[in-house]
């Protein structure tokens, strides 16, 4: 079944305990990922246990057709519900995909076993979309951009609980400068609150000298995503930044800049410091919203020879200057490689 968009709220808070698959699909990526993520945490289970949890991905069903069938007719370690997570790319799935899934719906209803499936660029044209509505035991949750007045509905909603206020004019900016992917709405949003600390009224001079400069602070979020490991943030910041026009080599500059800073930090750390005294001695100032991630990378590269990274990253800047017609690639596979390292390392 299809859920409504007026229902899907009050869906994901208090779901059907029948229903044996959710798919999470919609323009809104963001969206989708933030409901996704909150229908997930509602089951309860351990994520990192495999006898409990299995996650999947598209290539996985292209390999192998069975693979989801089979993990969602295993019987958990302990006898209590099971989850199967499935990621999906694209707007052009297999035939194998469409195959697999569509042998796992005859065999619903599974006892105890729920499939959650976050689906990038599906159109809501797709066949996968079409059969998954038709059948009882599953749910299609689809996201889409907001209009104007949710998307100030929302901002307001999000401030209020900062107790921040807003001009008019300047909600009118702000809104009119929001995209259509909820999570990368609400990280601007949290960016300008950094922006304007410890200020509690936004003036439309505030929005409009943050529009200018929030580059910077975008590239920030790029830089912490990478050194805390978190694979799915710097795709989507990596993103953010080309849509800005900011170029690949005036990206790796900051991330050198902040990489130099982050090892420093550590190295403090490391004779004895405390965290605070480390990020002190690195930069003489930091946004308020970035300092906890700030922190969280000093402790997951204390351990790491990040004069390699940095060396890594000199060397990069000479090749990208030297493809430039595939530097945009080449700085996307570099800072997904660094992200991949320190993931490993937490």
């Amino acid at each position: 079944m299809k859920i409504k968009d007026s229902d899907i709220d009050r869906f994901i808070l208090k779901h059907d305990g029948s229903l044996n698959l959710f798919l999470f699909t919609g323009t809104d990526y963001g969206l989708s990922c933030s409901r996704f993520d909150s229908l997930i945490s509602s089951s309860k289970i351990d994520l990192d246990d495999p006898f409990n949890c299995s996650k999947l991905e598209q290539k996985d069903l292209e390999k192998n057709s069975t693979v989801l069938l089979d993990d969602a007719l295993t019987i958990s370690f302990n006898q209590k519900s099971r989850i199967i997570i499935l990621k999906l790319y694209g707007d052009k799935l297999s035939t194998k995909i469409f195959h697999s899934i569509k042998v796992l719906l005859k065999s619903f209803p599974i006892e105890n076993t729920k499939i959650f499936i976050l689906a990038q660029n599906l159109p809501s044209s797709s066949s996968l979309v079409k059969l998954i509505s038709e059948d009882k035991y599953s749910a299609v949750i689809s996201s889409y951009q907001k209009s104007g007045r949710e998307i100030k509905d929302e901002i307001t909603s999000i401030l209020s609980k900062e107790n921040v206020t807003i001009s008019n004019d300047a909600l009118n900016l702000l809104s009119l400068n929001f995209g259509d992917d909820h999570l990368n709405s609400i990280k601007k949003l949290e960016s300008i609150l950094s922006f304007i600390y410890p200020k509690k009224f936004i003036s439309y001079d505030d929005v409009e000298k943050y529009i200018n400069d929030s580059s910077l602070i975008e590239i920030d979020n790029l830089v912490f995503s990478v050194f805390s490991g978190n694979k799915i943030g710097t795709i989507k910041n990596i993103d953010v930044l080309y849509l800005s026009g900011l170029n690949s080599i005036e990206i790796l500059k900051a991330v050198i800049r902040w990489s130099v800073n982050i090892k420093t930090a550590c190295d403090v750390y490391n004779s004895g410091k405390n965290i605070e005294q480390a990020i002190q001695a690195s930069t003489p100032y930091i946004f308020w919203k970035i300092k906890p991630r700030f922190e969280q990378s000093i402790n997951l590269c204390k351990n790491l020879n990040l004069n390699k990274v940095i060396d890594r990253l000199l060397l990069l800047e000479n090749k990208m200057k030297f493809l430039s017609n595939v530097d945009n690639a080449l700085l996307s596979y570099s800072l997904l490689g660094i992200t991949n390292l320190i993931s490993k390392n937490d």
